[in-house]
C-alpha cells in the first residue's frame, strides 16, 4: 500500500491509506458512531503513586509529557480524513496548533473516584485521549481500535510513565516538530510486508479463516436481558488473585503442562457453560485465538517504534463441553504454541479484505453472539515496570487494566499479570448486564481455574 506522503511538497499535513486489517477493525467500531459511541474503542489504566517532589509536579509534567508522547508516537494524533478511507496527520505549526491538540486530548478529572466511574461516559474522539483522575491516581487512555491494540496501548503507557520521570523533560514547543513523521505508524501490510498476490495455497488459508466465524453462529454463551432500549455504557468487573495464589497458579498449570493463559482460557469456556441456559449447555463453545504480530515487526524495528498501531490479528476455534476441562486447557495450549506460520502471514490481507467483506454483507436481522470471548495481553509484566525514575522524580504503578467499548450483547473477557498478580477482567454494556450477574460469571472462571488446576489452598 502507499506509505505516509506529505500532500504536497510544502504542506505541513500527511496521508497514507488505511489498510486493510486497521478497515475492518474500523468498520466495526464505526457501527456505534450513530449513538455517539464506539464499539471496541480501547481504554487502559495505569493506576500510580508519586513520590519524593513528583506530587506537587505531577500535572505539569504530565501536561509536558503527553505532548513529549505525540512527538515519539505522532500517531496518536492522527484521524480518519472526510473520505473515511485516508489517515491524516498534521505536524503543528505553530505552539496554537500544538495547544488546540493538547486541550482536545488532555483532561484532569477532580471529582470521580475512578477510572471505571468514566467508562460509560467515554465517546469517540479524532484522536487518542488521556485523563489523569486525582480521587484513584489513575491514567486513563482511551483510542479507536483502529489505531491501537492491547499490547501497543501497554506499551504506550510505559512511553508516558519513563517521560514523566524524565530528568531532562524539556518544554515540548522546542521540540524538532515536524521530525516525527518519521515515526508515523504504517499499517500492518506494509510494517510486516505482507504480499498482495498471495499463492493458491494462501488464499485457501485465508477464505478457511474468514470461514472459521461461522462457528460463532451454533456457540454457547451466556443469557441476556434488554434493560434499555439502545446501548448504553460499558462497565468493567476486575478480580486480582493474591500474589501466593498466583504463583500456586502458574506452579500447578507448568506441572500439567499448559500455559496459565490457555489454563484461564479454558476456564472462560467452562464459565460460558456453566452460566448458559439448559439448551445451551450442550453446544460448543467458540472464541477467537488472538496472536500479536508485533513480534514480526519487531525483526525490522524496536517493539516501541510502532506502539500506536493495529498490529494483531486472530481466528475463531470452538471445544466441545464433552473434552473436560484439562483436554481443553491442553487443547488452547497447543494452538498457542503452534503460533502462526509464514503462510498465515502473506495471507493475512486477503484474510483481512475477507473479514471486511463478510462485517459489510451480515444480515440485518442476524443475533448478536452471546459467547464470552477472551483477549490474554500477554506479557503485560514485561511492557510496564512496577516503578520508574528515582529519587526525586519517581512513581510506583500499583496495577493496570485493558479492555473495549462493548456496545452488543457480548462480553469480553480480558486476562494479564501484574505484580505478580493474576488479573481476570469482564467489559460488558450496561443495557445488557447488570454487575452481580458479571461478578458470578467471574467467580465461576476463577472456581473452574482452581478446578481444574487441583489448586486447593487459596492462602
Amino acid at each position: 500500500m502507499t506509505p505516509w506522503q506529505r500532500k504536497s511538497e510544502f504542506s505541513s499535513t500527511f496521508a497514507r491509506p488505511i489498510g486493510v486489517n486497521e478497515s475492518f477493525i474500523k468498520l466495526i467500531g464505526d457501527a456505534g458512531h450513530a449513538i455517539g459511541r464506539e464499539h471496541w474503542a480501547i481504554h487502559s489504566t495505569a493506576s500510580i503513586v508519586a513520590k519524593g517532589s513528583l506530587p506537587g509536579l505531577l500535572l505539569t509534567r504530565l501536561r509536558y509529557a503527553w505532548r513529549h508522547l505525540r512527538f515519539q508516537h505522532p500517531s496518536l494524533a492522527a484521524y480518519v480524513g472526510s473520505d473515511q478511507g485516508t489517515l491524516v496527520y498534521d505536524i503543528p505549526s505553530s505552539e496554537e496548533d500544538l495547544e488546540a491538540w493538547f486541550q482536545e486530548t488532555f483532561k484532569v478529572e477532580q471529582n470521580a473516584p475512578s477510572a471505571s466511574e468514566l467508562l460509560p461516559m467515554l465517546r469517540p474522539s479524532r484522536f487518542a485521549t488521556l485523563c489523569y483522575v486525582v480521587k484513584s491516581g489513575e491514567l486513563l487512555a482511551y483510542t479507536s481500535h483502529w489505531r491501537n491494540d492491547g499490547l501497543g496501548v501497554v506499551i504506550l503507557l510505559d512511553s508516558l510513565l519513563r517521560l514523566l520521570v524524565a530528568p531532562d523533560l524539556s518544554d515540548p514547543t522546542n521540540l524538532p516538530w515536524g521530525d516525527e513523521v518519521l515515526r508515523l505508524s504504517p499499517c500492518v501490510e506494509d510494517a510486516i510486508g505482507i504480499s498482495e498476490n498471495p499463492t493458491a495455497d494462501q488464499q485457501a488459508l485465508a477464505k478457511a479463516c474468514v470461514d472459521t466465524f461461522a462457528l460463532m453462529s451454533d456457540s454457547t454463551g451466556i443469557p441476556y436481558e434488554a434493560l434499555a432500549p439502545s446501548p448504553l455504557g460499558t462497565l468493567e468487573e476486575l478480580i486480582t488473585l493474591e500474589v501466593g495464589l498466583t504463583g500456586s497458579i502458574i506452579d500447578a498449570a507448568r506441572d500439567k503442562g499448559v500455559d496459565v493463559k490457555a489454563a484461564v482460557h479454558a476456564s472462560v469456556a467452562a464459565a460460558n457453560w456453566d452460566r448458559a441456559t439448559e439448551v445451551d449447555k450442550t453446544k460448543h463453545y467458540a472464541s477467537t485465538i488472538r496472536v500479536s504480530l508485533r513480534p514480526y515487526l519487531a525483526k525490522k524495528s524496536p517493539p516501541a517504534t510502532y506502539a500506536s498501531g493495529l498490529y494483531t490479528t486472530g481466528w475463531m476455534d470452538k471445544v466441545e463441553p464433552s473434552n473436560g476441562w484439562l483436554s481443553i486447557a491442553n487443547h488452547y495450549h497447543s494452538v498457542y504454541e503452534q503460533g502462526i506460520s509464514n503462510d498465515y502471514i502473506q495471507a493475512h490481507g486477503r484474510y483481512a479484505g475477507g473479514l471486511l467483506d463478510m462485517v459489510r454483507n451480515l444480515p440485518p436481522d442476524l443475533p448478536a453472539p452471546t459467547n464470552v470471548d477472551i483477549s490474554v495481553i500477554d506479557g503485560a509484566e514485561d511492557l510496564l515496570a512496577t516503578s520508574y525514575g528515582s529519587g526525586d522524580l519517581a512513581v510506583d504503578v500499583k496495577g493496570m487494566t485493558v479492555g473495549v467499548d462493548m456496545l452488543s450483547p457480548q462480553v469480553f473477557c480480558f486476562m494479564w499479570l501484574f505484580r505478580e498478580r493474576l488479573n481476570i477482567s469482564v467489559v460488558y454494556n450496561q443495557a445488557y448486564h447488570a454487575q452481580p450477574e458479571m461478578r458470578e460469571f467471574l467467580e465461576s472462571v476463577r472456581r473452574s481455574l482452581l478446578d481444574g488446576l487441583e489448586v486447593y489452598n487459596e492462602s
